[in-house]
């Protein structure tokens, strides 16, 4: 956004009284306890800074409260704002503990925290009108999300960044069905046993990711994700040293799937092209396996985005009858693929080719050709972008 027109935005936001802006040079001032919704952001990326918000005085009436700054350290006490519903810290600085004051939040709905260290508490279960946990990890850490997030009724989103989570099996001795649950994303090694599947029947959006030696998949009951009957959005990805599970059911109502790692071979995709409403398929660095794609006709009935990214797929066997509703085709860093197809480029709904120079000059070549060879046609030309 433009710095005018952030300015104007940030005047108007204050203005109607949506947003209050201000700065660690004055987050003591007696105005911040009159606004509904706070937004702090920093004067300097230097300095390590420290909110403290422990008044003795009433409760403030925010409900909104948000902390920009590369190294804050933030603590909330509950007399001064005890009736907050947002809590957002977006900092660099990694937490080397669970703030245990914020618990006494229990108003909060939505929570976003850096690094936790090596283990989310148990207590968090304490905000009993949790419904958003956002944890953001430094890239490629790890940490653990406790047992008791099993029994938060009112949760709707579970989101790791830029890491990952393991997530305990449920406790047997305590039964409970998590009907709001709707994302889980960033789980690691995540099992979906009969009765995981049971407590999450209305989950949409789904990242796993699997690390595991030699180990049996079965121990991880893959095949039920297709009992996930609300699923929309899957990305799935594995370092195993294992061949992944072949020939299981994807929920029929997956509308976008992301592969990566998974090791399958293209002839394998042929139960991700039979799902009827996907929409978006993303097949990253060695999500399939082999030399030859060719596609079955009948299958891929309604995507409309296709990406290929870092592949060794040298030959692309697909015409316009495999992908008739596609719209986008992205494809990038395949240093072996020959050539796009020119039939391709009688997909009547597609609008745009993506390219990157981490592609063969051939497939390149073809890509220019498809254009060409449309604007002969007096066809409408996709828009061709060489990234």
């Amino acid at each position: 956004m433009h710095d005018l027109l952030r300015d104007f935005c940030i005047t108007e936001a204050q203005k109607e009284k949506f947003l209050h802006f201000t700065n660690e040079n004055n987050i003591h001032s007696k105005g911040i306890r009159s606004e509904r919704r706070v937004t702090i952001q920093p004067v300097s990326h230097l300095e390590s800074i420290r909110y403290a918000f422990n008044s003795n005085g009433p409760p403030s009436p925010t409900r909104s409260l948000l902390l920009y700054h590369e190294y804050a350290v933030i603590i909330v006490s509950e007399p001064s704002f005890g009736l907050l519903r947002v809590l957002d810290m977006v900092s660099r600085r990694p937490l080397t503990r669970f703030p245990k004051e914020i618990v006494r939040l229990v108003h909060l709905r939505y929570l976003s925290l850096c690094c936790l260290g090596d283990k989310v508490p148990a207590y968090i279960s304490s905000l009993w009108a949790l419904q958003t946990l956002v944890i953001n990890i430094r890239s490629g850490d790890f940490t653990y999300l406790p047992m008791e997030l099993w029994k938060m009724l009112h949760l709707r989103h579970v989101e790791i960044r830029n890491g990952y989570c393991e997530l305990p099996d449920p406790p047997n001795s305590n039964f409970v069905i998590l009907a709001n649950l709707q994302t889980l994303s960033g789980i690691i090694n995540f099992r979906f046993t009969d009765e995981i599947i049971k407590r999450i029947p209305k989950l949409k959006k789904l990242k796993v990711h699997y690390r595991v030696g030699y180990a049996d998949w079965s121990h991880y009951h893959l095949s039920n994700i297709g009992c996930l009957n609300e699923l929309k959005s899957l990305d799935l990805s594995s370092f195993s040293k294992m061949a992944f599970l072949r020939n299981f059911k994807f929920p029929a109502a997956l509308k976008k799937l992301t592969l990566y790692s998974c090791r399958l071979g293209w002839e394998d995709l042929t139960m991700v092209g039979s799902l009827p409403n996907l929409e978006v398929l993303k097949l990253n660095p060695g999500a399939c396996q082999g030399q030859v794609w060719e596609p079955n006709e009948g299958e891929f009935c309604h995507l409309k985005s296709l990406q290929l990214y870092c592949l060794d797929l040298v030959e692309w066997r697909a015409d316009s009858s495999h992908f008739p509703e596609l719209e986008r085709l992205k494809i990038g860093g395949c240093r072996k693929l020959k050539e796009i197809q020119t039939e391709i480029g009688n997909i009547p709904a597609l609008e745009k080719i993506e390219l990157d120079h981490g592609n063969t000059s051939s497939a390149l070549a073809s890509a220019k050709l498809i254009l060409d060879q449309q604007r002969s046609f007096d066809n409408d030309v996709p828009q061709l972008c060489i990234l």
